[in-house]
């Protein structure tokens, strides 16, 4: 089964779901192997997101970021918006963590844009995508725009009922400072 990326990418899922990442790396490192010997770029997409996610599961964000940036570039390349605009979130929050401004906003906004051009965007989805430019935003100063980002991120993650994200907007937005 380990030439088939659809096995290999659910097998990944899962492991990571149970907490063994190492499992699910080599899970969804069998998956990209397939993918680009098929010529999948779906799924190769798929599993380099993956192998993303495990290595800032593990604190490697370099190696994130490349797997990243990789996953990037095909969605860029395929004409995936929404996949496009999930990967540059994640890449953007990347970017955020280490410090990498000037990366982290252009990432974070684009994946903004291209969620709020799509009719097929989940609210959930852009709401997890202005919370790490929120972050940015409240770490760098812009509280205008920190405050504008905190707010509707509170409407969106109250309107798909996600109670955890709108406290934390709600927290946010009680830390920022007040204009006199």
């Amino acid at each position: 089964m380990s030439d088939n990326p659809t096995f290999q990418i659910a097998t990944g899922v899962q492991a990571r779901r149970e907490g063994r990442l190492d499992d699910a790396y080599h899970a969804y490192q069998q998956a990209a192997d397939a993918s680009r010997a098929s010529g999948k770029e779906e799924h190769l997409i798929t599993a380099l997101a993956g192998l993303g996610q495990i290595e800032r599961d593990r604190g490697r964000l370099d190696q994130a970021q490349k797997h990243y940036a990789e996953a990037l570039t095909l969605c860029r390349d395929q004409g995936f918006p929404l996949r496009t605009a999930s990967v540059a979130r994640h890449l953007g929050d990347i970017f955020r963590l280490n410090g990498q401004a000037q990366q982290a906003e252009s990432l974070l906004s684009e994946a903004i844009s291209l969620y709020r051009q799509s009719l097929d965007t989940k609210v959930l989805d852009l709401a997890n995508a202005i919370r790490p430019l929120a972050l940015f935003k409240t770490a760098e100063g812009d509280i205008d725009g920190a405050r504008l980002l905190w707010q509707e991120g509170q409407v969106l993650y109250s309107a798909v009922n996600v109670d955890a994200g709108a406290t934390e907007c709600s927290l946010q937005l009680a830390k920022l400072p007040h204009r006199a």
